[in-house]
């Protein structure tokens, strides 16, 4: 089930991050770079939130 997530939060925080480059830039983001950007913000994210303690 973790993975599932993971892949729909990555999807779509490459949706956003594509959004972002074209609203901001003139030139359109490039497929690897995007996907780096993506990834980045994914394992940052999902890291976080398992390292992040539980509060009782």
């Amino acid at each position: 089930m973790m993975v599932v997530l993971g892949l729909i939060y990555f999807f779509l925080t490459l949706l956003i991050v594509k959004v972002a480059s074209d609203v901001l830039f003139d030139d359109s983001l490039t497929a690897g770079w995007g996907a780096l950007s993506a990834a980045l913000v994914t394992a940052a994210v999902i890291l976080s939130g398992a390292l992040e303690k539980k509060k009782d």
